[in-house]
């Protein structure tokens, strides 16, 4: 898991850093041309990122009380690992 969240890390430094090196790569990986691949990392680039807030957690925890999918407020700090990429 290590070493797919730091190949995940990587792309996403990759986008922040050169999004015409990115988007080729994405494109071919997805069977885009690389000119829609990089229109669409344009499109989406400030949103790539590997950190969680407390309250984007929270609201995802809201979102499965609301939807009966959790009966009870889960140990965070139990599943969530923030040391994960270091």
């Amino acid at each position: 898991m290590k070493s797919w969240g730091r190949a995940l890390k990587k792309a996403m430094d990759l986008i922040s850093s050169d999004l015409n090196k990115a988007a080729s790569a994405y494109g071919k990986a997805i069977g885009y041309k690389p000119e829609v691949a990089l229109e669409a990392l344009k499109n989406s680039q400030k949103f790539f990122s590997l950190d969680f807030t407390d309250a984007q957690l929270a609201a995802v925890v809201a979102a499965g009380k609301a939807q009966g999918q959790l009966t009870k407020d889960p140990n965070i700090d139990a599943i969530v690992m923030r040391s994960f990429l270091s």
